[in-house]
């Protein structure tokens, strides 16, 4: 889980706590199918890492693009875990 956060999917790396995380996307249903209805994304983790005293969970339904961070589509990867890694 430390290295979803500091290399891979979870991008909320924050300098000097050990953050540990997993990131998740889920098709949103709707009339009987997973198509066209959006996504929700979010982001669970815990630090410090070794010994756990904080949980923070950041979620979006239907995540829109954020040009203002550099952020385009709806994936965890690009909103979820770099919002938790900012409030952290």
């Amino acid at each position: 889980m430390r290295q979803v956060v500091k290399y891979g999917s979870g991008k909320s790396y924050v300098e000097g706590y050990a953050v540990i995380g997993k990131t998740g996307t889920a098709d949103i249903p709707c009339n009987g199918s997973y198509e066209g209805c959006g996504n929700r994304t979010s982001f669970v983790g815990a630090f410090p890492g070794w010994d756990p005293k904080y949980v923070i969970l950041i979620s979006y339904e239907k995540p829109k693009e954020n040009h203002a961070r550099g952020i385009m589509g709806g994936s965890s990867y690009h909103n979820a875990g770099p919002t938790a890694g900012e409030v952290i």
